[in-house]
């Protein structure tokens, strides 16, 4: 439960050929062999894409693996991954161990007219957006997990092989200064215009006079 989808980009700008990607993260504090283990993507039904068929493939701890179609620049493994680009109904791309007992999987656009199942074997009923051409989907916090489509945001700079970015909009408005004795207050109200949820202890807010 080690190895989860960190990335992925299903529907790159222009042709898909040669340009579709997927990182592999692992959050565990050691090197996991991979071989055995299946990249899936779903339209219909899931069908392995990719299988990690050499003894020395393989993650080391806190690592991003990424793997690519031709194009991709700095790709560890290239691979022919075909996947579905949603548009009509849910899609899916899953990571699969060995025996088959571990998924982690990611689905986007409905509805889920196949009945394609998520991790816990139901029907699945969470789905990410269908990004547009050349965006990803992305983990908010890289390898964090809940099991929940609120996990992966619309990232329209993809970071493909690093670090997922999160970006928010925060805004400060109706900002009101007081002068009363000889004590200066300063009032403001503060917006998250951004779709992601902020932690209000994160968020500084400085002033500076004239001089500095």
């Amino acid at each position: 439960a080690s190895l989860k989808i960190n990335e992925l980009c299903y529907d790159p700008t222009g042709s898909d050929s040669g340009k579709e990607w997927i990182e592999i993260i692992n959050t565990s504090s050691e090197t996991i062999q991979l071989f055995g283990w299946k990249i899936q993507a779903a339209g219909t039904q899931f069908n392995n894409v990719y299988i990690f068929s050499e003894i020395t493939d393989n993650i080391a701890a806190g690592q991003i693996l990424l793997i690519g179609e031709t194009e991709v620049a700095n790709a560890d493994i290239t691979a022919d991954l075909n996947f579905q680009n949603g548009g009509s109904a849910t899609d899916g791309v899953r990571l699969v161990s060995p025996d088959g007992d571990y998924t982690d999987t990611v689905f986007y656009d409905e509805p889920n007219t196949n009945n394609l199942v998520d991790d816990s074997g139901n029907i699945a009923t969470e789905f990410c957006p269908d990004v547009s051409q050349g965006h990803s989907l992305a983990r908010v916090q890289n390898g964090v997990d809940t099991n929940s489509a609120i996990d992966f945001f619309d990232c329209y700079t993809p970071t493909p092989g690093e670090t997922n970015i999160s970006y928010i909009d925060i805004e400060i408005s109706k900002l009101r200064l007081s002068y009363d004795n000889n004590c200066l207050r300063i009032t403001a109200v503060v917006h998250n215009l951004s779709t992601l949820t902020v932690d209000k202890d994160s968020v500084r807010i400085s002033f500076y006079n004239g001089e500095n």
